[in-house]
């Protein structure tokens, strides 16, 4: 673990020790985009996703729609469309249906640069 995602981990722990549900999700979505751009996507997806899903209002809250960008691109990367351009990267295992994807997730998502340095558009084939 590098000292980035040391202190974002730490963050969400005390976060958590103070019941600040806000910042553990904005923390949370540091460490996913970290993540993400690690290409541990499922990692990523796997940590955001419960933190995301405990808010059941105040969607028009920046942080909230930051988190559901992000997943939405972490969904697109798990979802059967990217797995067919087979990255030099490993592609995560699917973890079940690709939600509703918005347009900045899907955006990020088909412009990744691969680690083999070639770029996407990615798309189905």
């Amino acid at each position: 673990m590098d000292d980035a995602e040391h202190s974002f981990r730490k963050a969400l722990e005390v976060a958590r020790e103070q019941e600040a549900r806000m910042w553990e999700l904005r923390a949370a979505c540091d460490l996913a985009q970290m993540l993400r751009d690690h290409g541990r996507w499922a990692e990523a997806r796997d940590l955001l996703a419960p933190i995301h899903g405990w808010f059941s209002e105040g969607f028009d809250v920046k942080e909230l729609q930051r988190a559901k960008t992000l997943l939405d691109g972490l969904s697109y990367l798990a979802s059967s469309a990217y797995e067919r351009h087979r990255p030099c990267s490993s592609v995560p295992d699917s973890a079940g249906p690709t939600s509703t994807i918005s347009r900045e997730g899907a955006a990020w998502a088909r412009h990744r640069v691969c680690r083999c340095g070639r770029s996407g558009p990615f798309r189905p084939g």
